[in-house]
This record gives structure tokens, sequence and C-alpha cells, in this order.
């Protein structure tokens, strides 16, 4: 596996290029597209298990999930290239890049970043609300947050908006090396059962 097909473009790309001992395996497969055929799609699943498996996790706050690895990275992961001596996966998610490398996210369309406070505005965007009103704060990045018209003081807001934020990279985001290399090598061996037989 090579990581260095991840960017921070549109796309995250794992490419499997020359898997363990392939100049001897691609000799006896005389094709060596065959062969990374195969192993293309191995990754393809050990990346798509990978995501469902992530998609379980609980929400850290409590809150109810909203499916971020499975319906925005697990069915965004496809194999997408093979050649003699290559495969690439394809993760077309551009948050893929983010959850890899971490770093700062800044905001795009609005003045701020609105992060929830609360689970009814989890997933949601403030346009979502039509009664809410914006309270300013100056904390470092912190310069406000969105409360509901009419609410008791003391009422916990629904949104926070903050100038940036800083994303630690996540480990976990991509299996392991271990894993890859012990799938990519179980399915050559596969691949060459198959031949055999």
């Amino acid at each position: 596996m090579e990581g260095d097909g991840l960017s921070a473009g549109l796309a995250a790309t794992v490419r499997i290029d020359q898997a363990p001992g392939y100049d001897a395996v691609a000799a006896e497969a005389r094709d060596g597209r065959a062969l990374m055929a195969a192993l293309g799609k191995r990754g393809e699943k050990v990346l798509r298990n990978h995501f469902l498996e992530k998609d379980k996790e609980p929400n850290k706050k409590g809150w109810r999930r909203s499916h971020f690895w499975s319906r925005r990275i697990r069915s965004n992961t496809a194999l997408s290239e093979i050649t003699p001596r290559m495969a690439t996966v394809t993760i077309a998610a551009p948050e893929m890049a983010q959850k890899v490398y971490g770093g700062r996210i800044t905001p795009k369309e609005a003045k701020n970043l609105a992060l929830p406070a609360r689970e009814e505005a989890a997933g949601r965007s403030p346009r979502f609300f039509d009664n809410l009103h914006f309270v300013p704060l100056k904390r470092g990045d912190l310069t406000g947050m969105l409360v509901m018209d009419g609410a008791p003081k003391g009422d916990a807001p629904y949104f926070f908006l903050l100038k940036s934020v800083n994303q630690e990279p996540d480990a976990t985001a991509l299996p392991s090396e271990q894993e890859w290399d012990a799938a990519l090598k179980d399915e050559a061996e596969r691949f060459f059962e198959r031949r055999a037989a």
C-alpha cells in the first residue's frame, strides 16, 4: 500500500503497487492485470469493511450517529484503475484527507464555522432553523453562538461560531499496514491457488 496518493484534493487514493513478491508472481500470471485486479478488489473490500466498522463507533458526545463513515466515506470507495503493475482504490470524499492528515479547517462560504452545541443541531446547518439569534463572544477563535429565540437564560446554544478549528489526524482512519499486508498476501496466494486449480 502506498499512502502518498492521499491529498487534500477531491479524492484520496490508496495505491497497491508491486505487492510483495510481485515480479515473480506476475511472471507466473503472464498478465499482471489479472493479479492487480484481484489485489485491487481485495483492497476495496478491506477499506469498505474498515469504514463499516468505523461507522459502528458511538458518537463521542453520545448523540445520534450521522453515519459519516458509511454514507460519506464507504459509499464513495471503489476500485478505480487497474494496470499490469498497479491497482488504485479511490475514496472520492474530500473529507477523507482531513481525517487522515488533520489540520486547520476554515469556513469556505460563510464568515464562521458553525459547530453544533446540542443534539438537535447535529448534522444540520444553522439555516435549518428559522428562529436563532447571534450572541457575540470573543474568546480566541470563538466569535459567538446561536441561541434559540425566547430560550430561557442559561439554556444551551444550538451552535458555537468559530473562525477556524484544528483537527487532529485520525490514526485509525485507514487500516493498519499489517492488515493491508496480510490481506494482500492472502489474496495473492488465493489468486495462484485458483490458477493452479
